[in-house]
């Protein structure tokens, strides 16, 4: 069964730059479309 990720909309909080964009890479390769990043807590 495929999940339809599309309208998931996600926080993702990653203080290492570099991880950051390969999560976010990843994400967009399943299908999140609505991803905000943040580099802290405080930022988030």
């Amino acid at each position: 069964m495929a999940f339809d990720f599309s309208r998931l909309n996600l926080l993702l909080v990653e203080d290492d730059a570099a991880m950051r964009t390969l999560i976010r890479d990843i994400l967009n390769a399943l299908g999140v479309k609505n991803i905000q990043t943040a580099q802290d807590g405080s930022q988030a």
